[in-house]
């Protein structure tokens, strides 16, 4: 499992509207930088940001692309329009940007079964281990960002590079099949979907004033309630949740078809607190709109987007090979012991329990 993997939607970085599902970058973070992949309509990019500062960034349209290299300052140095043309320098200062520029541009014969980087092996794949996958896959039109998403890159596993490009996927599909009228759309693994409806909701990022200074210092923290991504109401934080469910269940059906060990993206499990802790906020300071998203389709949406959850974490705590490790396990149950446990239950009229296997 890739830990960098999936810290999405770090919009303060990227030159468009965070509330575009076709904006959700991929974003790889080491040794102080950040590795940025993204995709809106027909243009392709990457970035490379370090301490706050934009050092790099290339974007591809057709045929056609363009980079540009910054100092410190983050003043334009160089720029230029070919791939031989970038410094040696800013690719030997970056780990993973040469490997990434590779996975994201390097042309593929995307129906060559023999080529594993393929959109038709990786579909194989899907199809015969995945269903779920393969259905989103299948669904979505713009198959060039599954292609984008999923590159397997030297050393890695298939199973990571699926997980990322169903998830992906996931966001771009729900965006696709948002019904008219509608705050959001949801495809679930059963290939049911649910609605959001439209009503305007507060910022996720007053889930922070419910967590104690040690859970904040969790990763999904700053990827998804701090700065820019944090200002996105419950709408885009159900995508979340929706998408991490799809993986970890990608990530789970392809260790076991491939027998391969390899531990889900544990941000299923910090969307569902955050979801939770959203309700509690909303239920004690927000009293008219907890009542109007109560009476609305957000209950049914919620309560269909928790049971998956727990149906994916239940299979994940029973599995050998595609499991929730340890520490998330124990997250998870101590999930189940707060307040917001009640709330949820009022909110959704149903009881929930910790799911079996993970207790």
């Amino acid at each position: 499992m890739k830990l960098f993997s999936l810290l999405l939607c770090l919009s303060l970085l990227l030159p468009f509207s965070p509330h575009s599902a076709s904006a959700h970058p991929t974003v790889l973070v080491q040794n102080g930088y950040s590795i940025i992949m993204y995709q809106v309509g027909n243009k392709t990019g990457i970035q490379v940001e370090h301490d706050g500062v934009m050092r790099f960034e290339l974007e591809k349209e057709g045929e056609k692309i363009s980079f540009r290299v910054r100092d410190a300052s983050g003043k334009v140095s160089l720029q230029g329009n070919r791939f031989d043309a970038i410094p040696a320098s800013i690719l030997s200062a970056y780990p993973g940007l040469k490997e990434n520029l590779d996975q994201a541009f390097k042309p593929v014969d995307q129906t060559d079964l023999a080529n594993p980087n393929s959109r038709a092996s990786k579909l194989r794949i899907l199809k015969q281990h995945n269903p779920a996958g393969y259905a989103v896959i299948d669904r979505l039109k713009q198959k060039e960002s599954f292609d984008f998403f999923s590159g397997i890159k030297p050393g890695e596993s298939v199973v990571d590079a699926l997980d990322t490009g169903v998830h992906e996927s996931l966001h771009l599909l729900d965006d696709q099949i948002q019904s008219r009228g509608s705050g959001a759309s949801y495809f679930l693994i059963d290939q049911r979907i649910v609605d959001a409806p439209r009503i305007k909701t507060f910022h996720r990022n007053q889930v922070l004033k419910l967590m104690n200074a040690e859970e904040k210092k969790d990763q999904y923290v700053e990827a998804y309630l701090e700065g820019d991504s944090g200002a996105q109401g419950l709408e885009v934080l159900l995508d979340e949740l929706n998408a991490y469910a799809h993986g970890a269940w990608t990530t789970i059906d392809l260790s076991e078809g491939l027998n391969e060990r390899n531990t889900i993206n544990p941000g299923l499990v910090a969307m569902m607190d955050y979801t939770a802790k959203y309700l509690r906020i909303a239920s004690q300071e927000q009293k008219s709109l907890y009542q109007q998203m109560r009476n609305s389709s957000y209950a049914g949406t919620i309560d269909a987007l928790w049971s998956q959850a727990e149906k994916v974490l239940n299979r994940a705590c029973a599995s050998k090979q595609g499991f929730l490790d340890g520490t998330w396990k124990g997250k998870l149950n101590r999930l189940y012991s707060t307040a917001e446990k009640g709330i949820l239950e009022s909110f959704i009229g149903r009881t929930v329990e910790v799911p079996a296997n993970c207790r």
